[in-house]
């Protein structure tokens, strides 16, 4: 599933960078749950493929508005640690949103369905596992001085930009399988893949 890599790589990496450049607007919002919430058994390559496509779309969404929302500006180094945690907060509840919404898709009825949908599982969980990590990381940042801060608070983002552009090797192994082909036909995946890129 290299072209569902792609995409979902395409519109992770846009957080960091934006965060570096301490961007601020408004409130944050989870996923709002086009996938199925139901659990699902043997969906076809298309189905299964546009429910994660929807599932991604609802999660890019939700993680751009937290973006938004993170306030790296001023000189009140607690509110920004503390704008910073928020931000990290809300990015594990979504995608502890997400897994629930992959999961539910159950596994698609193709050849390798069952070794696609736990490796799709695993990348995400595992992106979770991550972002808590740094979030426990965070809970240290220094207050004392802004130069403590940032030079704390650098080496952290820098790891937050190598998870996210990171996540998703696993994906590669099912390049050409029906699953890639349904993505590429699959118009939820195209819209995924456009908003994301822009």
């Amino acid at each position: 599933m290299t072209r569902v890599r792609l995409a979902v790589v395409s519109a992770l990496v846009v957080v960091p960078l934006a965060l570096a450049g301490c961007s601020t607007s408004s409130s944050a919002a989870g996923p709002t749950g086009s996938a199925s919430a139901s659990a699902n058994a043997g969906l076809s390559a298309a189905a299964y493929v546009g429910g994660v496509c929807g599932a991604f779309q609802d999660y890019a969404n939700a993680v751009k508005q937290r973006q938004d929302a993170f306030k790296a500006a001023g000189t009140d180094i607690a509110s920004v640690k503390q704008s910073w945690l928020d931000f990290l907060d809300g990015m594990i509840q979504d995608t502890q949103a997400l897994v629930t919404q992959i999961k539910s898709l159950g596994v698609p009825a193709v050849s390798d369905g069952q070794a696609a949908a736990s490796t799709l599982n695993d990348e995400f969980a595992t992106l979770q596992s991550e972002i808590q990590k740094l979030r426990d990381q965070s809970a240290n940042l220094p207050t004392t001085s802004e130069a403590a801060f940032a030079a704390a608070f650098q080496p952290l983002l820098q790891q937050f930009q190598t998870d996210l552009t990171g996540f998703g090797q696993g994906l590669n192994k099912f390049t050409g399988d029906e699953l890639d082909k349904a993505f590429s036909a699959s118009p939820a995946c195209a819209n995924v893949g456009a908003s994301t890129s822009a």
